[in-house]
This record gives C-alpha cells, sequence and structure tokens, in this order.
C-alpha cells in the first residue's frame, strides 16, 4: 500500500515544486515591475525640477494668474504659426527619431548644483507626462555676463510654475543656429505644462545688437529679466573667469590693469568686459522695443547677500503666486554664499566654478573705474527708476 502510494507522493512533490517554482518567478517579476516604477518616480520627483514640481503640478493644477495665462495664450498661437510656416519640415520632425527630438542644446554649461546634470536632463528628455510639450519661452533672462544669471534661474527653478532650459542656446546671438528657425529653438526647451512658463537664460543677449530685434519678432508680449550687479566688481569677476579658462589651456593672461586701463591710464573700452558694464547703453536698445511692465531689473549684488526678496520680486513680475520662501535659502558660511533647501532637508549649492577668488586690484585703478561708470550708472537710474546705489569712489 504504501509502495504503490510512492509515485503519487513524488508527482505531488513535483507539482509543488512546478508551482513553487512559478510562485517564487512571479515574485520576483513583481518586485522588479516594482523597483523599476519606484525608479522612475524617484527620479521624476527627485530630480525633475526639485522637490515633486512635476508631480504636484500634475495633481494639482495649481491656479496660475490671468496675466500669465495670456502670456501663455500668445506663445500658443505663435507655436501653432511656426507649425503652418514650417509645413513639411514640421512634419518630418514629427516622425524623427526619439533621440533627435530629445536632443540636448549644442551649447554646455556647467551645472549651478553639485548634483547630476546629466541625470536630469536623460529623465526630463525621455521621461514626461501626458499633456506636455516643448514650447517657446515665456520669459528670457538676457544677462548681464558674470551679474548672476545662473544663480536667479535656479532660485526661480524652485517654483513649481517654472520650467527652465538648463543649457545656455545662444540661438538670438549665433547667426548660425538663428538660422535653424524657431522650431530648433522649441526643440532645445524642456517640456512643460500649458500652465508653467518656460524661461532660459543667454547671458550675451544683453550686449547683443541683433538680439531686442529678434526677440521682439518672435514675441513682442515676451517677459524679460535683466541681471546687474556693481559694474566694476562684475567687470574684475568676468576677467578672473576668462584668466582662469586660459589657465586651464596652459595660457597666462595679462593682468587686470593692464587689461583694463590704456598705457596711458586711460579705460580700455576696447576691451569687451569694459564695454560690457557700460548697462545704459545696451539696455537703450531694449525700452526702445519692450515696454517698462515687460522688462525687470534684479539687483544682483542683493541677490548674493539675501536671495529671497529679489526672488520674490521676480515671481510678481511673472505674475505667479509667491511659491518660494525664505526657508529655501540657507547660507553656506564654508561656501560663503546661500545655497537652496529642498523639501526642508536636501541642500543644493552652487559648483565649484562659482564664487571664484577675484585677483587683488589696485585701489586707485578702482577709483579711475569707478568715476569711469559714474555717468553711465546714473543714466542706467533714471532708465530703469531704481537707485541700485554703487560705489563711486
Amino acid at each position: 500500500m504504501i509502495i504503490m502510494n510512492m509515485p503519487s507522493i513524488g508527482l505531488y512533490r513535483s507539482r509543488y515544486k512546478s508551482r513553487s517554482k512559478l510562485r517564487n518567478r512571479n515574485f520576483i517579476a513583481i518586485l522588479l515591475a516594482f523597483l523599476a516604477s519606484f525608479c522612475i518616480l524617484f527620479h521624476l520627483i527627485s530630480f525633475n525640477n526639485y522637490g515633486f514640481k512635476s508631480l504636484a503640478t500634475c495633481l494639482e493644477g495649481a491656479t496660475r494668474s490671468k496675466s500669465f495665462h495670456a502670456n501663455n495664450q500668445v506663445n500658443h498661437g505663435i507655436e501653432d504659426n511656426i507649425d503652418n510656416t514650417y509645413g513639411f519640415r514640421h512634419i518630418g520632425d514629427d516622425i524623427e527619431s526619439q533621440n533627435d527630438e530629445n536632443q540636448a542644446s549644442s551649447t554646455s554649461t556647467l551645472s549651478y548644483y553639485s548634483s547630476s546634470s546629466s541625470s536630469v536632463e536623460l529623465v526630463d528628455s525621455s521621461l514626461h507626462f501626458p499633456r506636455t510639450r516643448r514650447r517657446l519661452p515665456g520669459c528670457i533672462i538676457i544677462g548681464v555676463r558674470k551679474g548672476g544669471t545662473r544663480a536667479l534661474l535656479e532660485f526661480l527653478n524652485l517654483h513649481p510654475s517654472i520650467q527652465k532650459a538648463s543649457d545656455e542656446v545662444h540661438f538670438f546671438d549665433d547667426n548660425n543656429k538663428y538660422g535653424y528657425g524657431l522650431t530648433w529653438y522649441r526643440k532645445q526647451m524642456p517640456y512643460s505644462f500649458p500652465d508653467q512658463v518656460t524661461i532660459e537664460k543667454t547671458p550675451a543677449y544683453f550686449i547683443t545688437d541683433s538680439v531686442p530685434h529678434r526677440i521682439h519678432s518672435m514675441n513682442s508680449s515676451i517677459k524679460l529679466i535683466l541681471i546687474v550687479r556693481d559694474p566694476v566688481t562684475r567687470l574684475i569677476s568676468d576677467y578672473a573667469q576668462l584668466a582662469e579658462n586660459k589657465a586651464k589651456r596652459d595660457r597666462k593672461m595679462a593682468s587686470f590693469e593692464r587689461m583694463a586701463l590704456q598705457p596711458n591710464g586711460a579705460v580700455n573700452v576696447a576691451y569687451k568686459p569694459v564695454r560690457t558694464s557700460l548697462y545704459s547703453i545696451f539696455y537703450s536698445k531694449w525700452i526702445q522695443l519692450f515696454p517698462a511692465h515687460q522688462l525687470h531689473v534684479v539687483d544682483g549684488d542683493r541677490l548674493v547677500y539675501d536671495p529671497f526678496p529679489e526672488v520674490q520680486k521676480a515671481e510678481t513680475f511673472l505674475g505667479l503666486e509667491h511659491k518660494i520662501s525664505r526657508d529655501n535659502f540657507i547660507y553656506n558660511a564654508t561656501k560663503g554664499f546661500y545655497c537652496v533647501r529642498i523639501n526642508g532637508t536636501l541642500e543644493k549649492c552652487l559648483n565649484e566654478s562659482k564664487g571664484r577668488p577675484h585677483p587683488q586690484v589696485n585701489p586707485q585703478v578702482i577709483r579711475i573705474l569707478r568715476r569711469f561708470y559714474r555717468p553711465y550708472n546714473y543714466q542706467f537710474y533714471k532708465m530703469t527708476g531704481r537707485n541700485f546705489d554703487w560705489p563711486e569712489v
């Protein structure tokens, strides 16, 4: 009797083992699927514009101001016109490979924060929510070089209603890129929801003669932000970066004094960094095309010492609800500047390329430069209706 039942027991054990293996395989498959989903959500939540930005936008559908909606409607109309204008070219764009659709800007910049910018861009380019698309910017940070454009962009990017282009696109100041057309330009922008504002920043726009007209031709209602700082400090910072770049190529730059002044002691206006600090000359070209309510000037010096008020003013200018709080900023005594606090705990700071030391400059040279810039500063104060109170001696 026992012997006759042995095959049945063996068959039962075999079936039991098969079922156990199947259950184990199913469990492993479910576990792997869960882990994959978790990783995707983690990247979206952690890296997509810091702290639940896309998720919050998707779930909440936060209310935006009427002025912001109006600006987006203008952009949408422009984009529709682009689609019609480019016709068959746009159809061709739709059937291009995903790699081409997700191409990054050809101009690369260092990440403002110490986190991996490549990881961020991979997630933003290949994974995006339904109803999102690449849109022309509703706001452009036009300059000024070494004025704090990267810091301002990253601070504003804390807002759930803002999506930033991570690279300097150089579309309007580069004739070759401008020749690619607005369809190409739009492809350099991040994916965004209809009620989000896309922002890009290219500091060279401010001082390039052709740019104001080109931007105005794209969208005469666009909002523009300019961030400036003490002209002499900006000049020295500009020199420091250029000198550092040369040093990396084993080349040495002449001293600041020799670059900024002529042999006879006059200010060397042929030196581009000197000219860049002549804010009133360049700003006059922008106000000829754009009304005051479309131009906002940020105090770059105050952004360094107390960023919150300047960021809040920018939120107001963009017609956005105030979502960025003072708690988002924390001073890092080691680095000597403000970092941002994400979700109450995570701290993100400027990378090592920011906050580089400035050269020691002869005080007499500083006085010469301050006297030189003084009348231009007064003109700029009058144009903007704001006294930045830059040192005069």
